[in-house]
């Protein structure tokens, strides 16, 4: 069995919600296909979003699983930012 633990920080609470949830909704669809045994997600007040997975199959899809998880995050943190910007220039 292998594990992987991903953290992630947002600006604030409000965006780590976000993001978890479209994490949450993009990584279960994934728990059949990848054989994952368990998806934890957790949210900090600071804004942190902590993700974990265990599964039983090969390193190579937990790499897989990485990639995925990080540019999810990275697309959430880009959105994030472009309503930010979009705010101040307002």
């Amino acid at each position: 069995m292998y594990a992987k633990i991903y953290s992630y920080k947002f600006s604030g609470l409000s965006e780590a919600k976000v993001a978890a949830t479209f994490c949450s909704d993009s990584l279960g669809k994934k728990i059949v296909p990848y054989n994952i045994r368990s998806l934890n997600i957790s949210i900090g007040q600071c804004g942190s979003v902590s993700i974990k997975l265990n599964e039983r199959q090969h390193k190579e899809n937990l790499d897989q699983q990485k990639n995925i998880a990080n540019s999810q995050a990275r697309q959430k943190q880009q959105e994030f930012d472009q309503k930010e910007m979009e705010k101040q220039e307002k």
